[in-house]
């Protein structure tokens, strides 16, 4: 792992572990905190990968994830196995099927900023529509956080927290 990357990695971690404390705190019924800290927990990972051998990423780019969820699919066979030990599949198949069933809902939370939802979009930050609110995040229930409960997003919960977790086993791939 190369400095650039660890510093992407600690924030990565960070943010999980935000994340991981507002979901399982007592009380704490503001869906938009605890989303807003798992997209920043995916983005931050997959600004870590991405710092392996590319420049630095755009300041304002919340972008990253579903185009790591590619490359992971189309790693070097040398690859193949270390990435099947991180995230626990015996073959690479079975990763190439783990990396389908968590791609909706890694795409859903990837595009839960303000720049990305778009000014009459679900956001996880700001009253919508733009120009006569009648939602606060703080008030919603998003769809994502209900799909979280679901198969495919304990999978992804999963897949993200071993991404974050066994990335200095990885870090290398992508260079």
């Amino acid at each position: 792992m190369n400095p650039a990357q660890k510093l992407w990695w600690t924030q990565a971690r960070a943010d999980l572990a935000l994340f991981d404390h507002l979901r399982g705190a007592a009380g704490w019924r503001y869906q938009c905190h605890s989303l807003q800290a798992l997209q920043m927990a995916a983005e931050k990972i997959a600004k870590a990968s991405f710092r392996a051998s590319e420049p630095p990423p755009k300041k304002h780019s919340h972008l990253g994830l579903t185009k790591l969820l590619r490359r992971m699919g189309t790693v070097r066979e040398a690859d193949q196995i270390l990435l099947g030990s991180v995230f626990s599949t015996s073959r690479f198949e079975r990763f190439e099927r783990l990396l389908l069933q968590v791609g909706g809902i890694a795409q859903e939370i990837e595009r839960l900023p303000p720049a990305l939802a778009g000014a009459d979009r679900i956001n996880l930050e700001y009253p919508w529509p733009d120009r006569a609110p009648t939602h606060a995040p703080a008030e919603w229930d998003f769809d994502v956080w209900n799909r979280l409960a679901s198969t495919d997003g304990r999978s992804f919960l999963r897949f993200l927290s071993r991404a974050i977790v066994g990335f200095p086993q990885y870090a290398h791939v992508f260079r």
